[in-house]
């Protein structure tokens, strides 16, 4: 089995019968150390980087003839996450104020479906937040008050989920109304406050 990454034939030192993902550890480990990640996978010239990454990694490499691997620059990787999720911020956002006026027109049941998909993104978004966080040295980069503004944001996210989850088991739509109008606004406000930190690490 030849090992290429990003088109040039790499030695390896994994075992004879590793698997795919074992090899790829060698790769991570290599890349990590020159902020690079892992951006593309082909197994004798099959795109393996999709739907067939979870079956691919448990072969054996020694199944495959040629393995390519690509990787990209992480700041690029996380930076376009980034600038993903402030583009869901927007989407959500619209959503949110369409959910407001549902409730104003005492159309509940509608606002209430709009809404489930809201807490879906909120919390998508949360998740994305955190795994950027967890890609970049922060604690090197990043002040001490800026390093509390962001724990502080993912405190305002957690009592606002958890203010708005309470709401919805109660069925209090004035307080759901209430709290889409004015804690979730400011919440947006802080996530895309500490995707700005973030960026501004990614020189």
């Amino acid at each position: 089995m030849q090992l290429f990454i990003d088109g040039k034939s790499t030695r390896f030192s994994a075992e004879q019968n590793a698997t795919v993902d074992e090899l790829l550890e060698e790769v991570r480990a290599v890349n990590g150390e020159n902020h690079r990640a892992i951006v593309g996978l082909v197994c004798d010239g099959m795109d393996a980087f999709g739907e067939a990454l979870t079956a691919t990694l448990s072969r054996s490499a020694a199944d495959f003839a040629r393995i390519d691997v690509e990787t990209g620059r992480l700041a690029d990787l996380v930076g376009e996450t980034l600038d993903g999720i402030l583009g869901a911020l927007e989407e959500v956002d619209t959503a949110r104020v369409n959910v407001v006026d549902l409730f104003g027109e005492s159309k509940q049941r509608e606002a209430m479906t709009r809404l489930s998909d809201c807490v879906r993104q909120w919390n998508q978004i949360n998740m994305a937040v955190i795994r950027c966080m967890g890609l970049i040295p922060v604690s090197e980069m990043l002040s001490k008050e800026e390093q509390h503004n962001i724990t502080h944001t993912f405190e305002s996210v957690r009592d606002a989920m958890s203010n708005t989850k309470t709401a919805i088991e109660s069925q209090d739509f004035v307080s759901l109304a209430d709290i889409l109008e004015y804690e979730i606004p400011d919440v947006s406000r802080k996530w895309r406050s500490v995707i700005d930190s973030l960026k501004s690490c990614l020189g």
